[in-house]
């Protein structure tokens, strides 16, 4: 980089001092103007990274099962919230840049999301499980078996990475077939597809790295990752498919490919400078242990079957949607119904949930199940006062927010009814969720998956195939039946929780 620099600088003086004699001293005071400029700012960033480093380890250190709970709650919540606000942000640019193509093309990204989540789904296997079992170890002050969990996770995170990668290029044009896309957006979502799907490998080892960051405590560094990814991503969307290269819906799923593989880079890394946690990544250490992945699996199992379940439903939800009248415009309604509200509602939620999770886990690992039953319901009170509140846009704003985001009038009218119907249920969701993920810090999984499993396939699926296919409310009959189903389900969770089963699950 030096010569580099040197070499620059001197052919560039060079020709100043030969061919203008009378500015050569100019020149050379702005070289020196120059390389002081350069050496203040490597100056300040080394001086800010450094910061970031210390607060990084420190954040790792954290103990998580003494003292008060709200502050424990708020510490781990806050990172995961504007890491989600930042999320949101993408999956709102990658709307919107759709949204300026066409109809069809902001359905064909709908669609396609829905396709790359069902890839993603082995991930899932390792993080529930992994989370469950590391946070308990941490909370034991067990590192070395936290360590040796966190091991086997990655490594499985590497070949389920390939694995989804493989499989969701392999699938995906069956896959759309299946939910029966017209062939104009049959043709959209191939193409949006066919590069996104590359950034299914690198963003599982993210979402795995993240997980073990964050069962230790520290929630800064994979909140940093999910601000650097969303970043890329909407310079990407804009760069890629508005100016200058116009690429269309390929160059989405390229910022997506790019901006996962830079996100990589920056939290593996920061995984390698922490003193703990850097063992993890000492992949050749006890190649493969039967143990530690199975338990890991009994956990993550059952919730990945869950998971592509409800996926499946959407899938459903679909096919139900792509039989009204004007498909691409109710599809198209539901991919944005679906990203503004995360934007406005769900980007706290998520971040409740995670901060239980851990807690949960390692307050159970410490021998403290009645913390950790009080740190559920406090989290879940946070995330229904939350969602409450920021629901208030979506009932006040949903026109102009729904103009915003599309230009045809089809998708602007059913977007708005779905924003009222998703302001109604956000307090139910919140509620589940934080519920939901408190049970899965414990490891106690199969009965929270039974609820979810049967309201939203056994109860949201016929109502929404009744209300809009047998009374003809088109896509309203969706939208009544998906905010029905989030009622249920926040009650049916309630009641589980409350039975306590879950403080004395082992994994």
């Amino acid at each position: 980089m030096a010569s580099l620099k040197a070499g620059f600088s001197r052919r560039q003086f060079r020709l100043i001092q030969t061919g203008f004699p009378a500015i050569a001293p100019a020149a050379s005071a702005a070289q020196a103007g120059l390389k002081d400029i350069f050496d203040s700012v490597r100056s300040r960033v080394g001086g800010v990274l450094s910061k970031l480093c210390r607060a990084q380890r420190s954040n790792s250190d954290l103990d998580l099962t003494t003292g008060p709970i709200w502050p424990a709650i708020w510490q781990l919540s806050w990172p995961v919230f504007f890491s989600m606000l930042t999320l949101s942000l993408s999956t709102i640019s990658d709307g919107y840049v759709a949204g300026r193509m066409s109809a069809a093309a902001q359905a064909a990204v709908g669609a396609g999301e829905m396709v790359w989540f069902l890839a993603v789904l082995l991930s899932s296997a390792v993080s529930s499980g992994m989370i469950a079992i590391f946070s308990r170890f941490w909370g034991q002050a067990d590192y070395k078996s936290a360590i040796a969990v966190g091991r086997q996770s990655i490594k499985l995170a590497v070949a389920f990475g390939l694995i989804e990668v493989s499989l969701g290029i392999s699938l995906a044009p069956a896959i759309l077939h299946a939910i029966g896309l017209d062939a104009e957006l049959y043709t959209s979502t191939l193409t949006y597809l066919r590069f996104n799907l590359f950034s299914l490998f690198p963003y599982t080892l993210i979402a795995i790295l993240s997980c073990i960051l964050r069962a230790s405590g520290n929630t800064i560094i994979p909140a940093r990752t999910m601000m650097i990814v969303p970043v890329l991503v909407t310079i990407g969307d804009y760069l890629l498919c508005i100016h200058p290269f116009h690429l269309g819906l390929a160059g989405i799923g390229i910022a997506w490919s790019l901006a996962s593989g830079v996100g990589l880079t920056f939290i593996g890394n920061a995984v390698r400078r922490d003193p703990k946690l850097s063992q993890c990544l000492q992949l050749n250490v006890e190649f493969c242990s039967r143990k530690y992945i199975a338990r890991i699996l009994r956990i993550g199992i059952p919730t990945c079957l869950g998971t592509t379940l409800l996926l499946l439903g959407d899938a459903a939800l679909t096919l139900i949607l792509a039989r009204c009248t004007n498909a691409s415009a109710s599809i198209a309604a539901w991919s944005v119904g679906c990203k503004v509200e995360f934007m406005i509602v769900g980007v706290l939620i998520p971040a409740l949930a995670q901060a239980a999770q851990v807690l949960v886990g390692q307050n159970l690992g410490a021998g403290q199940p009645k913390r950790a039953e009080e740190i559920a319901w406090k989290s879940a009170a946070a995330g229904v006062l939350a969602a409450s509140t920021m629901a208030l846009p979506l009932l006040l704003l949903a026109r102009p927010i729904a103009e915003l985001m599309s230009v045809d009038a089809g998708v602007v009218a059913d977007s708005i009814r779905f924003l009222y119907i998703a302001a109604i249920a956000a307090p139910f969701r919140a509620l589940s969720a934080v519920l939901y993920a408190a049970m899965e810090g414990a490891g106690y999984v199969a009965w929270p998956l039974a609820i979810s499993v049967a309201t939203d396939l056994g109860a949201r699926l016929p109502a929404a195939w009744l209300l809009t296919i047998t009374f003809g409310l088109g896509p309203l009959g969706c939208w009544v039946s998906i905010g029905s189903s989030a009622i249920l389900s926040a009650l049916l969770f309630v009641a589980l929780f409350k039975r306590g089963a879950w403080q004395h699950n082992q994994v």
